[in-house]
């Protein structure tokens, strides 16, 4: 196995204050590390430096204050056609799964959460496209972000303001 280099290693703790500076709950490596080290090596390579995610107070506290009006119509734009609010059991889960990688990739890195492939259903065709999924779960996430994009929702809006009842009804 490769010894780190300096500049690796500085490029490792950069990220991890970029993230808490952000307040990204998630760290993202830069892509010249990703090139010649995997997802897992930075992550050990980090814990043996003694790198540790600061915790975020309040999903959405901190975000909120960067989007910018147009991309808060935008994304409520997209959770209105393409997303879902949801709970599964007691969890409360809010997503949105398309075939656009890259508008999937943008949501998490604006908002955080949550980014995965899924498998590929055959369909009668045979040619469906890969979709992708992003999706922020849990009772103070959830009602953080629905409680921000309240006012741009026009389809979902009513969905919106149940799930917020129900969360505000188990919260006291």
């Amino acid at each position: 196995m490769n010894k780190w280099t300096e500049k690796e290693k500085n490029l490792l703790k950069k990220s991890y204050k970029e993230a808490h500076k952000n307040g990204v709950r998630v760290i993202r490596f830069p892509d010249i590390l990703l090139k010649t080290r995997s997802h897992t090596q930075c992550l050990w390579q980090a814990q043996r430096m003694n790198l540790q995610r600061k915790k975020v107070e309040g999903f959405g506290l901190r975000w909120r204050g960067w989007l910018t009006e147009f991309e808060k119509y935008y994304i409520a734009g997209i959770l209105d056609g393409e997303g879902y609010i949801t709970n599964n059991y007691s969890n409360y889960i809010v997503g949105v799964g398309m075939t656009d990688k890259n508008l999937i990739k943008w949501l998490y890195q604006k908002l955080g959460g949550s980014f995965r492939l899924t498998k590929r259903q055959k369909g009668k065709s045979g040619l469906n496209k890969q979709m992708y999924v992003w999706k922020i779960n849990g009772m103070k996430q959830v009602s953080s972000f629905l409680s921000a994009m309240l006012p741009y929702l026009k389809v979902k809006k009513v969905r919106a303001k149940q799930v917020i009842k129900e969360i505000d009804k188990k919260s006291l």
